[in-house]
């Protein structure tokens, strides 16, 4: 038994820390924002989204560029 709570422990902290960083608040001016459909072989199979904000950190001002991409695909067998 100790043995299967050790490895249902290590499960879940391998699960917590496989989770995508939030890099804090999306603040600062949005310079563009950008949406496109992402098509597959004639038909739309998603879309992506791209963001680039202009962030001041003390006397640097800095550009931060985000870029999604959500693809819904069906596999046939």
């Amino acid at each position: 038994m100790p043995c299967r709570s050790l490895v249902a422990v290590l499960l879940a902290t391998l699960l917590v820390a496989a989770q995508p960083q939030q890099n804090g608040p999306k603040t600062g001016k949005v310079l563009k924002e950008v949406w496109e459909a992402a098509f597959l072989e004639g038909s739309q199979a998603g879309h992506a989204h791209a963001v680039f904000r202009e962030l001041a950190m003390g006397e640097d001002n800095h550009i931060l560029a985000s870029n999604e991409l959500e693809l819904s695909l069906v596999r046939f067998n």
